[in-house]
């Protein structure tokens, strides 16, 4: 194997990191949103706001050059994981209260 594409799949091992990382960040920010909006008694899901970040996922991919389906179907996974976290969340918060 090349040594470029050795030094090439580390990179990419690279940005693999940095993904998980963020995406860590993402949900635990997701997790501090359902407390605030079971605090608030709002809904988990808000379907005006999903539309919203999905529509800016399709419009960034053109941007960075990959494909906007792509872009929605990631943030599709990453909101069904988002619930999945926040619903985890809330139930600790219902349980804890008893």
């Amino acid at each position: 194997m090349s040594d470029q594409l050795v030094h090439l799949r580390a990179e990419i091992d690279a940005v693999d990191r940095e993904l998980m990382k963020a995406l860590g960040r993402r949900f635990a920010l997701c997790r501090e949103a359902a407390m605030i909006k079971h605090a608030a008694e709002l809904p988990l899901h808000q379907p005006d706001r999903e539309n919203e970040v999905r529509g800016e996922y399709r419009r960034l991919a053109g941007q960075h050059g990959f494909g906007a389906e792509f872009a929605a179907a990631f943030y599709d996974l990453m909101l069904a994981e988002a619930y999945r976290l926040e619903e985890r969340t809330l139930r600790a918060i219902k349980e804890s209260a008893v």
